[in-house]
This record gives structure tokens, sequence and C-alpha cells, in this order.
């Protein structure tokens, strides 16, 4: 198996804007790692007593080519690449999948999604409690925070929405954000009234609704609260800053969109525009941990969580990512797909201005976050430490094969060659040393070296988990037609009656329900309160959740298309058994009302 010797592993990267280009050395020994990169102070860290910070920035569907470090041309992100000059960029940087949800497991987890099924994007379903990230799953958060970091997460989640899937149960102290895979960037397009768009809800801090402007920006706002986050005097801290710019909907402060009059496609200039506010509150948040004093003795990562959107695999109009070199974007097992730009620093011990070639995965992450924290994980991981790597403490690769499984698409890749297949389409053997783009099938006169390949695939296959998560497309259809129906029945039973909905604008909002019971029924629990006076005025009910003796609320569940007729609602997801607290309230074309509150019996 190929392992690069030491002073072929790191190069110095070409002037900025000038993308990857590693300068070749004949130097031999420790010298030789860093390329003539200039190193990090000595030891571990400049605080041999406490393990590091951790600032871990994730952005989403971000082209290969779409940053000043990775070789961009029509932008200039001048905060990432100062973020790239004090560290390391990997030039050969993947992520564990090609989509949002099974990235971001495989991050927090540090194992590949395969491992527990999550082949697909979740939907937005705070309801189903087998929809998320399965609960046998432990994140390397957890396992900080058990270890007494303070843990925080800003930003996008898309790991379940169910109350046992939610940030703070999976182990973040703090969370700044929203559940679903999309969402808008302006105030103003907040809209709580919106059932199933996810996308309109207001944020979350920690359980409740978060006060947005309506000319506030998304991205501004996610770090002012990351920057909040890591100024406090506790540490140590880990941050996930988890943007989810530049993802659609493509949304952006006008002057921003007007420095890029010049490219010829609108979408392109509104995705620029994104990736500029990025850059800059990327800036703001390494000046924030200079200004404390915290930047030495901070890790940063950053990455996407999958490559930049292409047409040929997300649509035409999905035309506005620069992917570069690579072939396809998203959802592919091409180069386009998981090969992300990618990039870590730490000044205190870690080499600057360095590029770094053999293979990493964001699998890394977890493993290496864990080691600098001297914490064990409760199992083995997929993911390898880097410190050794980065501090010259190791020589070789971090990696001999990697892994991806995307449904029925599967690929693996060694150190030179890379095998793909896509559904029913042959499989494709590519040499990516001379060969980024992924334009030559060597499968004909390399069927061994392919078959080999298959081989190793197969062996890691055997100790995964079939896909266990509907795809997002499949599981909203289902969703679609079981809400239409029910709200067609509740609007015949309304019509017979005197609760047809009327939205009595100008009313105050609906009073607390008097009355209200709570019952232990089948095993779960379910409100009964008389019918309200005026049914015909209430839009909906919410209700929430929480163990008695002051715990964490869940987030309010809307009981959606129901009218005033309601007398009664099942607790979705509620303990099977025990005392629960449970509110509830009304909603009216005014607003919400006050809550009646209920212990149920245990």
């Amino acid at each position: 198996m190929y392992r690069p010797s030491p002073s072929s592993i790191f190069g110095r990267p070409g002037p900025r804007g000038g993308g990857l280009r590693a300068i070749s050395t004949a130097l031999s020994g420790a010298a030789a790692l860093f390329g003539g990169a200039a190193c990090g102070g000595s030891g571990f860290g400049t605080n041999p007593e406490q393990p590091p910070n951790v600032v871990l920035i994730l952005v989403d569907d971000l082209g290969y080519r779409d940053v000043g470090f990775m070789g961009a041309t029509e932008i200039a992100t001048p905060n990432l690449d100062r973020l790239a000059a004090e560290g390391v960029v990997f030039e050969a940087g993947y992520v564990a999948h090609p989509a949002c949800t099974p990235s971001r497991a495989g991050l927090v987890t540090g194992r590949y999604p395969a491992r527990y099924g999550m082949d697909g994007n979740l939907a937005y379903a705070p309801f189903d409690p087998h929809h998320g990230l399965p609960g046998e799953e432990t994140t390397f958060v957890r396992l900080l925070r058990d270890a007494g970091y303070r843990t925080g997460l800003m930003g996008k989640w898309h790991l379940g929405a169910a109350p046992d899937f939610l940030p703070r149960v999976r182990g973040f102290e703090e969370f700044v954000g929203f559940l679903d895979g999309v969402h808008h960037y302006w105030g103003r397009e907040v809209d709580a009234g919106a059932p199933y768009e996810a996308a309109r809800q207001p944020i979350i801090e920690n359980t409740e609704p978060a006060r947005l402007a309506g000319d506030e920006y998304l991205t501004d706002y996610l770090t002012d609260r990351a920057i909040e986050f890591v100024r406090r005097p506790a540490a140590p801290f880990f941050l996930y800053l988890s943007y989810n710019a530049p993802h659609r909907p493509l949304q952006a402060p006008r002057e921003l969109i007007a420095k890029y009059d010049r490219v010829p496609n609108e979408r392109r200039r509104r995705y620029l525009a994104m990736v500029d506010s990025l850059d800059r509150n990327v800036g703001r948040l390494l000046d924030a941990l200079e200004a404390s004093g915290k930047r030495e003795d901070t890790v940063v990562f950053f990455l996407s969580d999958n490559g930049g959107v292409h047409p040929e695999r997300s649509g035409p109009t999905n035309d506005f990512a620069d992917n570069g070199p690579l072939r396809n974007g998203k959802g592919s097992l091409y180069e386009g797909g998981i090969r992300v730009p990618f990039a870590a620093s730490w000044p205190a011990r870690w080499p600057r201005g360095a590029t770094y070639r053999p293979m990493v995965i964001s699998l890394d992450i977890a493993a290496t976050v864990l080691a600098l924290a001297g914490v064990e994980p409760e199992r083995p991981l997929d993911g390898v430490d880097l410190d050794p790597f980065l501090s010259g403490e190791a020589e070789g690769s971090p990696h001999d094969l990697l892994f991806w499984r995307n449904g029925t698409e599967y690929a693996v890749r060694s150190a030179d060659r890379k095998l793909v297949q896509h559904g029913d389409d042959p499989p494709e053997l590519f040499s990516l040393a001379d060969d980024l783009g992924e334009s030559r099938n060597r499968l004909p006169e390399e069927a061994e070296s392919a078959s080999d390949l298959a081989a190793r695939w197969s062996e890691w296959n055997r100790a995964n988990t079939g896909p266990r998560i509907r795809s997002r497309g499949e599981y909203d259809r289902i969703l679609t037609a079981y809400l239409d129906d029910r709200e067609r029945a509740q609007a015949a039973a309304a019509e017979s009656g005197d609760c047809r909905i009327r939205a009595v604008v100008g009313a105050s909002p609906p009073p607390p329900p008097v009355g209200l019971r709570a019952v232990r029924r089948d095993g779960g629990i379910e409100l009964r309160w008389p019918r309200a006076s005026d049914p015909g005025a209430i839009l909906s009910w919410e209700y929430r959740f929480r163990q008695p003796g002051g715990g964490d609320w869940s987030g309010w569940q809307r009981v959606y298309g129901a009218s005033g007729c309601l007398d009664r609602v099942g607790v979705a997801n509620a303990p099977p058994e025990g005392a629960v607290e449970v509110e509830l309230r009304a909603r009216n074309a005014s607003g919400v009302g006050a809550a009646a509150r209920v212990a149920s019996p245990p």
C-alpha cells in the first residue's frame, strides 16, 4: 500500500487566490514535513494544563473553488484565506456523504453514517420519534460536555426535530438555530403560522423562539451569538458554528449582491454575496478570539458539509456554485459531491501556511478533538486523530482507504485509485493523481485493481446497517397525503356544526383553556378540555411537555389543521410512565394566547 514519505506530505500553498500549488522538496526529516511553512509553538499548546478550545465552522453547499484559498477568481475571501494561512489546507479533504443529514451525522459521531443506516436527508418531523440520528449513537459533543467542556451549537441542526433528537439532548448545553435543513435568512420571512414550512419557523434559543428583527440577516445573527459564546471567560469550550449559507434560498444583503453586478448569472451573484457575508462573519469571529486572547489556544476547523450544487444532479437552476476541476456536485459520489474546502488551524501547535496532501475526512474531526481533550470514545471511531500527523509526531497517511455509501451508490478510494458506481451505471475506476476531473475510466485495463477495491468496499459494508431513513421527498409525500386527508375530515366535521374556522382579525389572542385535564390512556397522555366558547375563531392548538421539577420543555407541538372544534388531543412522544407537566394554548388570527398548565397522573 502506498504511503507517502514525510517530505512529500506537506507543501507550501500558492499565493492567495492561486489554489493548491504545493512545492515538492528534497528535504528530509521533520523540517521537510512542512515544506518550509512556519510551525506553531512547541509542546501541547501554550497552556499544557488545559485542553484547547475548539471551534468547528461548517458551511452549507459551498463550491470547491468558491473561496480564495482554493483558487476562486470571482470572489475575494480574505478572512477565510487568513484562516487557511494560519493553519493547514487539506488538499484531499473529504466528507462522509454528499448530502446534508448523513454528512452532519458522520461529523458529530466520528463514524460513517452507513454504520447506522443514515443514507438520506431527514424531513422536518417534530412528531416522529424514529426520524433522526439514532439514540444509540453517541456524539463526541456529549463526551466533551461530560468531560467539562462548555458546548454550544449556533445554526443548522438537521439531525431530527422530535424531542429525543434535539441538540440539547445530544450534548449541546446551548442551542441557537433551527432544526430543519433549510431556513430563510431575513427575520421578516419568519411566519410561525406556516405549519410545515420549517424554513419559516422562528429561530430557537434552547427551547424558546428567539427574536429576529425584520431586517436582521441570519448569518450575522448566528455570528453575533457565536461571538457572545466565545467571549465568556469559562473554558475550555466547544463551539459548532453551523451556517446554512450559502444553501438556498439565495438571499443576501443588497449591497453585497451589487458587488457582483459583473457576474452575468443572477443566481450566482446572489450566491457569491452569501459567500461574501460568510467570509466577513468568519473574520468577525476570528477577531473576537484574538481580542479575547484565546486564538492561540483555539483549534478552528472550517469545511463544507458537501460539494456545491450542480445542474447534473440538482437540476438546471442549481447552476451557481463552482466546483472547479471536480466532476458533478452535491448528491454525487464523484469528487464534486464529497471533496470540499477543508482547513484547520491551531497556532500554538500546528504548522502555518501548509498544504497537507494525504486523504483526510470529516470523521477525523471527532477523533482529533476527543484526543486533544483527553477523552476516550465510547466505541471505536472511523475517524483518525490528526494531531500526530499535523504536529510532525507521525509519518505516513491517516487513511489507507476511504469509503462512501449513498443508497445504491458506492465509492472507495485508495491513495492512487478511486472506484465509483452510481446505481445501475457500470462501475468506473479513476486515477485522481492525473485525472482529478474523473474523465477517463481505467477499469477496462485495470480490472484487477477495481475488483480489489470492490472487495474491500464489500468487506467494509458488511459491518454497516441497511438504509433506515426514507428519502426526504418520499417522506414529505407520505406526510402531505396524511395531513390532507386529516384536514379534509376535520373540515367536513366542522361544516356540520358552528365551528367553521373564521379568521377574526383584531380580536385579542385566546385566553388559556379552562378546565384542562391530562389523563393516561393506552400508555400515553391525552389532554382534554371543554370546547372553546367561540370555536370558529381558533386556528390551532399547541402543547409542550416536560418532566416535573423544572426540566427542559419540549418544543411547542402544533395540532395542525385543527379548529376550535377540538376538545382533546394526544401528546406525541410523552414518556410512557411517570408524571408529566403539559401546557396547552390556542392560536387565533391575532396571535398565541396564554397557556394553561396541568400535570398528568403517573
